[in-house]
């Protein structure tokens, strides 16, 4: 295998790891502050577990959304896409740049989904009677919070499947920029 085809296949992977594991990360640790919450409100009020508990896994649900995201790149980058005819450094370089999109942009939107469901869990466990009013505004949080992880998950789709005309370092160090931009953009607003 000549090195322009190793460095492909080590981006492909490299990028489809980041994906996942910087995704999994910000789904994993909102899902666990709607759980820490939910154990929380259930001490103060066991009479409530049920509608508690129910707006966790609500909650919990909505906030791996992000992750589902950075695992549709993570599987398009390791079986979806077919290996250019005429490989360049830039082309590896942009399968890198999709990854660390897609999972910067993951990690902050699924810290951020995890914030609300929290709240609803720690809202529900005080006045059982607003869960309804309580589990709406929490996923209208919640998808606010997940519009970064969208735009994220558009420019890493733009970056996989691009036509890239120059392959040129300048070309190849725009392509990454473009990843980390999106990505580092994101995980404010998540």
């Amino acid at each position: 295998m000549e090195a322009v085809e190793t460095f492909f296949v080590i981006c492909q992977h490299l990028g489809a790891g980041i994906a996942i594991g910087l995704g999994g990360i910000g789904a994993g640790a909102g899902m666990g502050d709607a759980a820490k919450e939910a154990c929380s409100a259930i001490e103060r009020q066991p009479a409530a577990k049920d509608d508690v508990f129910t707006t966790m896994l609500i909650g919990q649900a909505a906030t791996s959304t992000s992750s589902v995201f950075a695992l549709v790149v993570a599987l398009l980058m390791l079986m979806g896409l077919e290996t250019p005819e005429e490989l360049s450094y830039s082309i590896g370089i942009a399968l890198l740049a999709a990854g660390i999109c897609i999972g910067l942009g993951c990690l902050g939107s699924g810290l951020g989904a995890g914030f609300p469901s929290a709240a609803a869990c720690e809202g529900v466990g005080r006045n059982p009677r607003a869960k309804g009013v309580i589990i709406f505004n929490m996923l209208i949080g919640q998808s606010v919070a997940q519009t970064p992880a969208i735009f994220a998950f558009l420019v890493s789709l733009l970056l996989l499947y691009r036509d890239i005309p120059d392959p040129s370092v300048i070309t190849a160090a725009a392509l990454l920029g473009a990843g980390i931009a999106m990505g580092a953009g994101a995980i404010g607003p998540g």
